[in-house]
């Protein structure tokens, strides 16, 4: 089964969450659900990213300021320039973001603004079916 990966800063982490519980374990690479307690963060979001077929970056001012969530950002670009990544999506969780704020190859991905974790799972597995239908 195709995998989403999800990057978040951990002050979204309550709408994240919603969004990994519905689309479930088996479809989502998600760091409470797949990252392990004392193992080096950094190994595990680069197999998380190997794993995945579609990026998801929940876009907020936080996640922006987020170490991590840049280092996925950068992971997730250098995959898709190699085609080990089949998609990426934006999901803004900041009303006041400004879509100028993304990194420039993450402009042409897709790019919603939704307040709603149901919402934003269905746009998720729409991509998900997409990107099995290309495997």
């Amino acid at each position: 089964m195709l995998k989403a990966y999800l990057a978040h800063s951990s002050e979204d982490k309550a709408f994240v969450s919603r969004v990994a519980n519905l689309l479930g374990r088996p479809s989502v690479l998600y760091d409470n659900m797949y990252f392990a307690p004392g193992v080096d963060l950094l190994k595990s979001i680069d197999e998380g990213l190997d794993k995945s077929r579609v990026f998801v970056f929940f876009a907020s001012r936080a996640s922006f300021k987020s170490y991590f969530v840049n280092y996925e950002i950068n992971g997730a670009r250098w995959r898709m320039l190699r085609e080990k990544m089949g998609g990426a999506v934006t999901i803004s969780v900041d009303k006041d973001l400004d879509i100028k704020q993304l990194p420039e190859w993450m402009r042409n991905s897709l790019i919603i603004s939704t307040d709603s974790p149901s919402q934003a799972t269905m746009i998720i597995r729409r991509i998900l079916v997409g990107q099995d239908d290309k495997a």
